[in-house]
């Protein structure tokens, strides 16, 4: 850039004219990094990781109490306005949950399709009796749901416990709607699907939980270790970190001279110096051996006398690797 077109640059700016740079950035999207529905992407990962291992307990869990083998399948987590989802839908039965731990309230969402199947599969039947949302459950078969759902709660509490306590309580029954509790009709929930098959039948599962529970464990959730579910993952990070390039460089000397001697250096010119008994290696960039000067076939090489602690190069290590190096 020449003074010319530097000089036009600060007229502009003197004069507050805005400068176009084009149309290369119009199709660029504006995101608003303050709102929480933004603040949800980066759980979601963890969650879905979490509740993938949720989907095999419940599996256990029915196999366990129906002698079926069912298909238990996560599908995703959704973030949605409380006042987006259906909670009066005549297809799913709907109950709440408290988790002491966050004091805060959830609730879990069973298909009709789902109920008809354990239903049926408990009275030894094929699976295939349909629930209509007009009819009244009898006492028994209350009985059978409530025992599926304390299954439920159960194998949420041992998947969540992994992170912190998680201390859930099925609720009996709510008098009150159940948009009290939650603060208002805006408020975000996160929504957990589940497919499950039962014999021929499919239906599900959704747990719902609100965002703002959430809020305050961000960071442990984040923090969630992938060893946790893959005890090979950190020997793997290892091994492969260990593998990684890295470059060695020491200072074998250092002269002062003054610029007028340096300006009069010419080819053939001798520059007299001192080695020193010990110089320091460093690796991409961070002192961490020390190293005698030495000569292998005719070539300058170094000794590695010693380790060097983070952060301190003064002190030694009480074991000392005492390996010949070039």
């Amino acid at each position: 850039m020449n003074n010319e077109q530097i000089e036009t640059l600060l007229n502009r700016s003197r004069k507050n004219e805005r400068i176009h740079i084009g149309d290369q950035f119009d199709k660029l999207q504006r995101f608003d990094l303050t709102n929480p529905d933004y603040k949800i992407h980066d759980l979601v990962p963890t969650l879905s990781v979490l509740y993938k291992r949720y989907a095999q307990l419940l599996r256990f869990s029915l196999y366990n109490q129906f002698r079926n083998n069912p298909e238990v399948e996560f599908t995703g987590v959704d973030s949605v306005k409380f006042v987006n989802f259906n909670t009066e839908s005549p297809d799913h039965s709907l109950h709440i949950f408290k988790v002491n731990s966050l004091k805060s309230v959830g609730f879990v969402t069973v298909s009709n399709q789902l109920i008809g199947a354990l239903i049926d599969l408990f009275f030894g039947g094929s699976g295939k009796t349909e629930v209509t949302p007009d009819r009244e459950m009898s006492t028994t078969e209350t009985r059978m749901l409530n025992k599926f759902l304390s299954a439920a709660m159960e194998n949420l509490k041992e998947t969540w416990e992994t992170i912190l306590p998680f201390d859930v309580e099925l609720q009996d029954g709510q008098s009150s709607p159940i948009s009290t509790l939650f603060s208002n009709d805006n408020e975000l929930i996160l929504v957990s699907h589940f497919s499950i098959k039962m014999a021929d039948t499919e239906g599900s599962l959704d747990i719902v939980l609100p965002y703002r529970a959430l809020e305050p464990i961000r960071e442990r959730i984040q923090a969630y270790r992938h060893t946790d579910q893959d005890p090979h993952w950190e020997d793997n990070l290892r091994d492969n970190v260990l593998l990684a390039p890295v470059e060695i460089s020491a200072t074998m000397c250092q002269v002062e001279l003054v610029l007028r001697d340096i300006l009069n250096l010419k080819a053939g010119d001798i520059i007299q110096t001192n080695i020193p008994g010990q110089v320091t290696v460093k690796v991409s960039g961070l002192p961490c051996l020390k190293a005698t000067v030495c000569t292998i076939d005719e070539s300058l090489a170094l000794k590695i006398v010693r380790k060097l602690k983070p952060g301190n190069q003064g002190h030694k290590y009480n074991s000392r690797m005492r390996t010949d190096n070039e």
